[in-house]
């Protein structure tokens, strides 16, 4: 998303459904990234964003050097969310996946379904002065759209909540229901725009699983009007102790094609903090991004 265009700040993703309880916890937010971000389309705004994502699982062990899963292969073709400008501040959102993936029971062979759902509102209530609001092409600017403060910085909260729709015996879903609440701080230095986002996921289904806290920290920088890098770092750990500690490293680009079409890729690992479970050394994403002006 190049930072200057408003209809590319839009492209902002929801939670991807764990694979299983046993993997690693993290999970698609601001496509290619795990962060989300304060921006929001215009109003009125329609933006689709279609994603093929990939992740290499190294074999899992509990505390006791149990091995509680095999290396396999895990795929969403495709990952799909929509998100529609309700408001100059208010961002709806609804995605869903298609999943593949060769861990247990499959036996080594790939088992295929629909993953988990998930939707949520997100809100913009600070906007930064002269930052980003202040310079798209929104009619009006999205920094005259009432209900929100002026400061250094612009602030989003996001609750998502996920819907269990997915196998979980096969492997293609959580097999709860779960809430997570983001809260994104941004600032746009010159050509660099910089997020710093905690989020709380709450396993409020399943009380044997532990919640979670995740910090991070992600930024973009603009290098020409279709280029822009991106990269982020960000940990994840338990709320009761259980569970293990993530630490993610994330690295990409996206290009803008035209003023309705961009394409995105990015990479990405994981190192554990903890020696109870293995994580994901490989995650891989590419995809497409459309986004076009609707008035219902």
């Amino acid at each position: 998303m190049l930072r200057g265009r408003p209809y590319w700040t839009a492209i902002v993703l929801v939670l991807a459904a764990t694979l299983a309880r046993s993997m690693p916890a993290f999970a698609f937010g601001q496509l290619p990234l795990v962060s989300e971000d304060p921006s929001s389309p215009c109003r009125s705004t329609l933006d689709t964003a279609i994603a093929y994502s990939m992740d290499l699982v190294g074999p899992g062990h509990d505390s006791f050097g149990q091995q509680r899963f095999r290396s396999h292969l895990d795929m969403a073709a495709p990952l799909v969310q929509i998100n529609y400008g309700i408001t100059d501040r208010l961002q709806g959102r609804i995605a869903g996946d298609a999943l593949l993936t060769t861990v247990a029971p499959s036996g080594g062979g790939f088992v295929g379904g629909f993953g988990d759902f998930s939707g949520g509102l997100k809100y913009r209530f600070m906007d930064q002065i002269d930052g980003l609001e202040y310079g798209d092409t929104c009619d009006p600017q999205q920094s005259e759209a009432p209900y929100g403060l002026q400061g250094p910085v612009s602030v989003s909260v996001f609750p998502q909540l996920s819907f269990p729709t997915g196998s979980q015996y096969k492997g293609l879903g959580s097999g709860g229901y779960s809430l997570e609440i983001p809260v994104d701080i941004a600032r746009e230095i010159g050509n660099l725009y910089l997020i710093g986002e905690g989020n709380f996921v709450w396993e409020y289904h399943d009380r044997t699983s532990a919640n979670e806290i995740q910090a991070g920290i992600a930024g973009y920088y603009t290098l020409s009007s279709r280029w822009e890098l991106l990269g982020e770092q960000r940990l994840a750990f338990a709320t009761s102790g259980r569970g293990a500690s993530l630490w993610l490293m994330n690295v990409g680009a996206d290009y803008q094609l035209n003023r309705h079409v961009m394409l995105f890729g990015a990479a990405g690992t994981s190192i554990a903090a903890t020696s109870t479970l293995t994580p994901s050394y490989l995650t891989t994403i590419i995809g497409i991004d459309i986004t076009v002006p609707v008035d219902w």
